[in-house]
């Protein structure tokens, strides 16, 4: 009767948990200070290691929704929360794809990781309607979809595609927008109005972080810069064009910022 018990009790707690809804621990908006890759992986992966498409880039965890700027859409309405229990070296092992042949399996060090001194931290998946929310992530046997936890208070690491981790930091109430220029030497509504905005201020970094890539790769291939240049200052001015229209000037942004991430030929 008590290894019948026991053996129930075990199986009990070992049932992941569904919240009704997002814990106060999470939800907030969160932005991409890191983007990390498999670096022992051979094959060349879509996203960069930093990559500046996903540096920057918020999202934003709520009751009803969880919505991000990334470039996938992954918009997630009425969220649920399953939480288990985990080694986070044996989520990455597990979850994320290997490498090599014979087949090794990554890890945090493959990652260049700290993923916290919390030997068993809660491993969240987020539901959507019932559904996976990015349940076509991960590999055969492992976790599937998204799956996050908490680092540390203010970090998050998330899964995220191409075989991506991010670390999100939260986006405090005091944070404050931080272009890549100076916001008290703006010359234009343009300008002023990236000043204005956290989101704007970030995709602003992304673009001159990817530009500063643009002018380094056609240094080390021994290319004149001269083009590259002159195609950004011309995109500058139609980017100006937008004046205060925060939708125009993220449209514009986004157009740069994938252009300037398509290697050249």
């Amino acid at each position: 009767m008590k290894l019948y018990f026991f053996t129930l009790l075990f199986l009990f707690l070992a049932i992941p948990v569904i919240a009704k809804d997002l814990p106060d621990s999470v939800q907030g908006r969160w932005e991409v200070a890191e983007v990390h890759i498999n670096t022992e992986a051979s094959r060349t992966p879509f996203y960069a290691g930093n990559d500046p498409r996903l540096v920057g880039r918020i999202f934003t965890f709520a009751p009803g929704q969880v919505t991000s700027d990334a470039p996938e859409n992954s918009e997630c309405v009425t969220p649920q929360i399953r939480i288990t229990s985990a080694d986070p070296q044996e989520l990455i092992r597990k979850s994320m794809a290997g490498y090599g042949y014979p087949v090794m399996h990554a890890d945090a060090k493959a990652y260049r990781l700290d993923v916290g001194r919390d030997k068993n931290p809660e491993i969240m998946q987020i539901y959507c309607k019932d559904k996976l929310w990015n349940g076509s992530l991960g590999a055969d046997g492992g976790m599937q979809g998204s799956w996050l936890f908490l680092a540390d208070g203010n970090r998050i690491l998330l899964r995220w595609y191409d075989e991506t981790i991010l670390v999100l930091e939260r986006i405090t109430d005091s944070q404050k927008p931080g272009p890549s220029f100076n916001c008290s030497k703006s010359s234009n509504e343009t300008e002023k109005e990236i000043c204005q905005s956290i989101e704007l201020s970030a995709f602003d970094r992304s673009v001159s972080e990817a530009y500063r890539l643009s002018i380094s790769q056609y240094h080390d291939a021994g290319k004149n810069v001269g083009s590259l240049i002159r195609d950004q200052n011309s995109w500058l001015v139609l980017r100006n064009k937008c004046g205060s229209n925060a939708k125009c000037i993220l449209s514009s942004m986004r157009n740069r910022l994938d252009r300037l991430s398509v290697p050249s030929q």
